[in-house]
Order: C-alpha cells, then sequence, then structure tokens
C-alpha cells in the first residue's frame, strides 16, 4: 500500500525546494534542482510512513497492555454467599433528602 505525503509535508518539502534554488540559483544545475526536489518528497513521505507505522505499533501495545490488566486485577466479590441475612433483614428502610441550592463554595471566585 502506497502511502501519500500529506499537503503539509508536500508544502513544507516545497518550501524547502524553493529555498535552495533561489539561494543557489547562481551554482546549481537545473537538473541538480530537480533531484533535490524528486528526493525532498521521497524523503517526506518516507517520514510520514514512519511515524505512521510507529503510531500503529504503539495503539497495538496499548491494547496488549489493557489485556494484561484486565487478565490480572483481582476479583470483585462473589454475588452470593453462605452467610444467612435475618428474616427480618431489612427491617425498615427511609430515604432523605435535603434541599439544596446549585452555586459555587463563597472564596473559590
Amino acid at each position: 500500500m502506497t502511502q501519500h505525503p500529506s499537503r503539509s509535508s508536500r508544502i513544507r518539502g516545497c518550501i524547502d525546494d524553493l529555498t535552495l534554488a533561489v539561494l543557489g540559483r547562481n551554482s546549481l544545475s537545473p537538473s541538480v534542482v530537480g533531484m533535490s526536489l524528486s528526493y525532498a518528497l521521497n524523503i517526506t513521505q518516507d517520514f510520514t510512513y514512519l511515524i505512521r507505522s510507529m503510531c500503529d505499533v504503539q495503539f497495538q501495545m496499548v491494547s496488549f497492555e489493557r489485556i494484561d490488566d484486565y487478565c490480572n486485577q483481582s476479583q470483585e466479590a462473589p454475588n452470593f454467599t453462605d452467610k444467612k441475612l435475618p428474616e427480618s433483614w431489612p427491617s425498615q428502610g427511609r430515604v432523605s433528602s435535603r434541599i439544596t441550592r446549585p452555586g459555587t463554595a463563597k472564596g473559590w471566585i
């Protein structure tokens, strides 16, 4: 699969090559300038592919680390135990609420 350089990579390569062509216009032949343009685009493409490949490997390693963490986690308490609760449990239950107002704490602003 051929990777294409991004727009910013192409612009950067063109700016570098134009700078080289302008600064060396009296001493460089057109064939050297054309060859440098060709190499600059290929090198930019190679760097882009290298960075993308390294990111893909890092993403894959993170998934393996997560699997390892999930496999080595301590188990939660079991759903059922041998301990019997009293027949009267819960003997009573209550839900209480107090009125609250949204806002910020004094002195935090």
